[in-house]
């Protein structure tokens, strides 16, 4: 058996069974499936739910969903919660559920098993740019947004905002994955900035973007 992530979804896998199943024989749901497949810690992984939320009586607002495509072919779709990741994410599979499509008819799994989700194949890789201005007046803030215009692997990306003068202090209350917000009083007048963010997807890919500031001189008219 084989699981993969999906090239540029980390809310979709595949599995690829090693022979025909009988899974026409059950007739679920697509969240009866996955309820009925795995193990109560998988699904709650699927869901993106702390522990113990997946009651298997409970449709639990479909937020995952088995969809058979052959036989052979499971495609999983998550919740965009979904806590599991490329490199450690495995799926626990109930016994005695799914039985060969052969004259044996033996069961796929005998007892709990687990399986690996390999890495996609080809990992989408993130396009970012930085929204704001290339200058500030003398006594204004300034405010960037990170945009994401594609890669994000259909998931929350990680970043990480940085200023080319170490002086510059930008406290964590005013930075969130998507924005920067400096106080008029964090540049100084007369002075250029580069800021970089840097982006990580949920398959680990990473890239970066940058966006030079330029904070404009104080005009202060001296009284006469």
């Amino acid at each position: 058996i084989e699981a993969r992530f999906a090239d540029d979804d980390a809310n979709t896998m595949y599995i690829f069974f090693d022979t025909n199943t009988d899974y026409r024989k059950l007739s679920l749901s697509p969240s009866a499936w996955c309820r009925t497949l795995f193990i109560d810690n998988t699904l709650d992984a699927l869901s993106g739910s702390s522990g113990g939320s997946s009651e298997r009586g409970d449709d639990h607002s479909k937020q995952y969903s088995c969809d058979w495509l052959d036989a052979r072919t499971l495609k999983i779709i998550s919740h965009p919660s979904c806590t599991l990741v490329p490199g450690t994410a495995t799926l626990g599979f109930q016994p005695n559920v799914l039985r060969s499509a052969s004259g044996l008819s033996e069961p796929v799994h005998s007892t709990i098993t687990f399986v690996s989700i390999s890495p996609p194949i080809l990992p989408t890789r993130p396009a970012v740019s930085i929204l704001g201005p290339s200058e500030v007046s003398a006594c204004a803030s300034l405010s960037l947004r990170l945009l994401v215009q594609s890669g994000s692997a259909s998931r929350l990306i990680r970043s990480i905002w940085r200023v080319s003068d170490m002086n510059v202090i930008v406290p964590e209350s005013a930075v969130t994955a998507y924005t920067l917000h400096l106080p008029s009083t964090a540049l100084q007048s007369g002075q250029s900035y580069t800021f970089t963010v840097s982006v990580t997807n949920a398959y680990g890919e990473t890239t970066q973007a940058s966006l030079r500031v330029h904070k404009r001189h104080s005009h202060v008219k001296i009284p006469t």
